[in-house]
């Protein structure tokens, strides 16, 4: 029966592919469904997670790959496939996520975070997109299951790279019907990262890890890997779930760099610290007209003025 399932999925999602190309190509489903426009590569992006379903964008950083993810879930949002998106991502991008979202769909977004009653009010809300970091992860795992995403978007997915890992166990715990996975180094220190991020999108692309490692691992007699082989043969193999494009490829495509320098006043508060850290920075100095400074009066310095520069760049 299981292996039924399996042929039967396979089949839904070749079918499916099939059908959304075909759609985008007659016209008949657009792309462009942000409220700013995307660039040719961001829509052959849009077009390949949406028509995958389950696929891995792998484009370098700068190249929009949040706009591309976005992009393709308000295809199927519109598509009547999903009305469930589950963002992950790390602590630090979790608002800024967000602003995306909202920026660019128009769609509401609930960041979760705070105790375990705020943290579960939020996930089951009405708001199409939740958005959470990675440990939290492993507390609601059970929350998250209940859920049933339609779309669960892994964002620096290189977080996953070791499938071994309580974050890799956990994000294969978590159901949805569509999943991308969205990183910029798809391949940092070994192939097994690549290995382990496809496993998360479909384990039956790259097989199990044995013949994984048999095929494209060279060993040595103590099994000890020495190098890698048949890369030719894992990108064919792993081309219609992998898109990666580097900055080069698309430089054409993308407007002239425009830079601006704009000064932003600093506040009474920092004003008064900044002022502070170097008025006692300039008379530690002063010291040294008369003579050469400690090593510990030099660090104290250095310290002060590090403050001072701080209390600039706050906000």
């Amino acid at each position: 029966k299981a292996a039924a399932r399996i042929l039967h999925e396979r089949e839904w999602r070749r079918r499916r592919r099939v059908a959304v190309d075909a759609a985008v190509e007659d016209g008949s489903l657009g792309l462009d469904v942000l409220k700013r426009p995307l660039f040719p590569y961001q829509l052959a992006g849009v077009q390949h997670l949406a028509a995958n379903g389950r696929a891995m964008l792998a484009d370098d950083m700068g190249l929009g790959k949040t706009v591309q993810a976005l992009a393709a879930c308000e295809v199927l949002r519109r598509r009547g496939e999903a009305s469930r998106v589950v963002v992950v991502t790390s602590a630090t991008l979790k608002h800024q996520w967000a602003r995306e979202i909202e920026r660019y769909t128009g769609a509401s977004a609930s960041v979760i975070g705070g105790g375990a009653a705020a943290r579960r009010e939020a996930l089951e809300s009405d708001t199409p997109y939740k958005v959470l970091n990675y440990e939290l992860t492993w507390r609601e795992l059970q929350t998250l299951q209940n859920l049933e995403a339609d779309v669960l978007i892994l964002d620096e997915a290189q977080r996953a790279k070791n499938f071994r890992t309580r974050t890799a166990t956990t994000l294969r715990a978590i159901p949805s019907r569509f999943l991308f996975v969205l990183t910029g180094t798809p391949v940092e220190n070994r192939l097994d990262d690549l290995y382990s991020l496809l496993q998360l999108v479909d384990p039956d692309v790259l097989g199990p890890l044995w013949r994984f490692n048999l095929d494209f691992h060279a060993q040595n007699a103590r099994g000890r890997v020495e190098g890698y082989r048949n890369l030719g043969a894992l990108r064919q193999r792993t081309a219609p779930w992998v898109m990666r494009r580097r900055k080069e490829e698309v430089l054409s495509q993308l407007p002239p760099l425009v830079e601006q320098t704009r000064y932003t006043a600093m506040t009474e508060e920092q004003v008064r610290l900044e002022g502070g850290y170097r008025a006692d920075a300039a008379n530690l100095l002063s010291i040294a007209e008369r003579r050469p400074l400690t090593k510990e009066e030099m660090q104290r310095a250095m310290g002060l003025l590090l403050k001072a520069r701080q209390a600039c760049n706050a906000v």
